[in-house]
């Protein structure tokens, strides 16, 4: 058994060692701290897990959301009890302002690439930067979801502050839009940004460690109650991420990356092969080693053959399965960029987008 799963093994171990390097090395990875109805939140455990990152405590949350969880945030004899978080919500960050917390360790330049809201326009130009929404200091663009929660629907006026390449601060005030996707609509600044982190933090050797375990440990949780969401249907495939998406979220900020931030990528990397060649489909391990337990009593011979026949099969499920998720992701990368990027009529009055 182990000698079908030592590749996936030794990933797991390149990974623990490139976490732990990582976080010691220095990297844009944010310590847990929010502000929570005025007081300052640190030192926290979810669901009696002790976060240290907000990468951590991003991905609990994934869990206990997958799973369809409650959640329970406690900190020095305080504690915040919600019921469990819709996905939809998670992705869109919204599930912060449900929960009142508002990330202040996370520091961002936030760069205007594009904008596509009309009345935008001519008044915001390339390179600006965005400082404030409604007289809320950005921190972090996690927090732009969270002012634009629906929550405050119908969608009312906000004023976004820029600072050009002048040093010059102005303001203008517009309706959000109303993107649609899937038979939804999701608030947006109708503005494309870019995300410059200009903090690096580093770990103890002891918080690496941890850490390093935690990373292990919440990537594997989140890929067996994704394969148990799929199963029981409450998750489709065409919800993942493929690699096109991948690809454009790490070209977008590979050019800031420090040493620790390459090493926590490559330990990355090492986790997601590790724990895909443990999925149950031969010829990956996880599907070989299941194999060799099923058709051993078969003896060598007969045993081989089976085998040889599931690999086979195994094979042409894994690329269906490859295809098709790259299909989704290409379609996802082109037909909903244009629908975000102009295709639509807006209104300037109200900034509800109508075809």
């Amino acid at each position: 058994m182990f000698v079908a799963c030592g590749g996936s093994f030794f990933n797991l171990l390149l990974a623990m060692l490139f976490f732990t390097i990582g976080y010691m090395a220095g990297g844009h990875v944010s310590p847990f701290k929010a502000i929570y109805r005025g007081d300052i939140v640190d030192n926290i455990t979810h669901n009696g897990t002790k976060i240290v990152t907000w990468k951590h405590f991003n991905r609990s949350i994934l869990i206990s959301t997958l799973k369809g969880e409650k959640n329970i945030i406690e900190w020095n004899g305080h504690s915040i009890k919600s019921d469990p978080i819709q996905l939809k919500r998670f992705v869109s960050r919204e599930f912060l302002s449900d929960l009142n917390l508002y990330p202040i360790s996370k520091k961002q330049k936030i760069h205007v690439i594009n904008t596509y809201h009309p009345c935008l326009k001519g008044k915001v130009a390339r390179n600006d930067r965005l400082i404030m929404l409604n007289d809320h200091f950005l921190l972090s663009s996690e927090e732009i979801p969270v002012l634009l929660s629906k929550k405050n629907r119908p969608l009312r006026p906000v004023i976004a502050s820029f600072i050009n390449n002048k040093g010059k601060i102005y303001s203008e005030s517009f309706t959000p839009l109303n993107i649609p996707y899937k038979k939804e609509t999701f608030p947006s600044l109708g503005m494309e940004l870019d995300i410059t982190p200009i903090q690096t933090h580093e770990l103890s050797f002891s918080d690496a460690i941890y850490s390093a375990f935690a990373d292990i440990y919440l990537e594997v949780m989140i890929n067996i109650s994704v394969m148990a969401s799929l199963l029981v249907g409450s998750l489709n495939i065409s919800d993942l991420s493929g690699p096109i998406a991948i690809y454009g979220m790490i070209s977008k900020i590979i050019s800031f990356y420090s040493l620790g931030d390459y090493a926590l990528l490559f330990g990355w990397f090492n986790l997601v092969f590790g724990i895909f060649n443990l999925m149950p489909i031969p010829p990956l391990d996880g599907g070989v080693m299941i194999l060799r337990s099923v058709f051993a009593p078969l003896g060598p011979i007969r045993s081989i053959r089976w085998i040889q026949l599931f690999r086979t099969l195994g094979t042409i499920l894994l690329v269906w399965i490859v295809i098709y998720v790259f299909t989704m992701d290409l379609k996802k990368a082109t037909g909903d960029i244009y629908n975000v990027l102009g295709l639509h009529r807006v209104n300037c009055d109200n900034g509800n987008v109508a075809r």
